[in-house]
């Protein structure tokens, strides 16, 4: 079995090639932001130890994660940051190497492991080859105010404090360019996953 880690940037538009794949070309996707926020859920596997490293303020009365006061709080101190990702990396990459070992004994010949922090969480051991979304900086930013309802500072300062696209090019086995319409990504997509399939 084929297993391709597809990443990129907040608002490089990875989701939206994450949703073609999907939808369009039938492949399967293990998607490690749904597998966060399901950790990170109502009862989730890593809430106890969140709560023991940065305070039960960080919680939800209802027991999930406070995702709006952390994410403000990472923002802000990068070894908050740091520290959180140690935290869900490791249960991630559990339920990630459940979900694969899964697909495989039921023969699966490809499937896509979405992960942002594919590179920067050193989880590209994963996957057989790494295909990264890479969009203007501008657009990007454009697309947070958009959907975050952001000013344009908070904006670039969410894309600055991720790794940047030149930094992750040298990981890639794949570059997906996504500054034009959905139609263009869709063609590249489909010339893409014929490659995967071939090779």
């Amino acid at each position: 079995m084929k297993v391709i880690g597809l990443t990129g940037g907040i608002a490089s538009g990875k989701s939206t090639v994450s949703r073609i794949l999907r939808e369009e070309f039938g492949i399967p996707i293990v998607d490690a932001d749904q597998i966060s926020r399901d950790v990170v859920a109502p009862g989730g596997a890593a809430l106890e130890r969140i709560a023991e490293s940065f305070g039960s303020e960080y919680l939800m009365p209802e027991g999930g994660l406070d995702r709006k006061r952390m994410g403000a709080l990472i923002c802000e101190d990068p070894k908050a940051k740091n520290r959180l990702e140690g935290i869900l990396h490791p249960i991630i990459e559990h339920h990630v190497e459940n979900i694969i070992a899964d697909y495989r004994a039921r023969g699966m010949d490809l499937i896509v492991y979405d992960c942002p922090l594919l590179i920067e969480a050193r989880q590209e051991r994963f996957v057989d080859s790494v295909a990264l979304v890479v969009t203007d900086i501008a657009l990007r930013v454009q697309r947070l105010m958009e959907r975050d309802g952001i000013a344009e500072d908070e904006a670039r300062k969410k894309i600055a404090i991720q790794m940047s696209d030149d930094d992750k090019e040298r990981y890639a086995d794949f570059l997906i360019s996504n500054d034009g319409d959905e139609e263009a990504l869709r063609e590249a997509l489909s010339r893409l996953v014929m490659r995967w399939k071939n090779c």
